[in-house]
């Protein structure tokens, strides 16, 4: 999910609480100052973000299409 996006973007995060940790046997893929636990990954189908990549322009914008372009496709 994170081809193409760069190495540091502005995340849009919008909650009190977060997780501090990743659950056992995640992968952290982003964190920051203020959220340390932003994405991780559980295998290779399980991902978790504590942002908002809706509101979180062009970075955003690029995971959301990097993860609709993972989908299955169907007939």
């Amino acid at each position: 999910l994170l081809k193409g996006m760069p190495q540091t973007f502005t995340a849009f995060v919008g909650h009190h609480e977060g997780a501090v940790d990743v659950p056992a046997h995640a992968t952290l893929l982003a964190s920051s100052a203020d959220c340390p636990v932003q994405m991780f990954r559980i295998k290779n189908n399980l991902y978790a973000t504590q942002f908002h990549p809706e509101k979180s322009g062009a970075a955003g914008i690029r995971l959301l299409g990097n993860w609709i372009s993972a989908l299955p496709r169907t007939a």
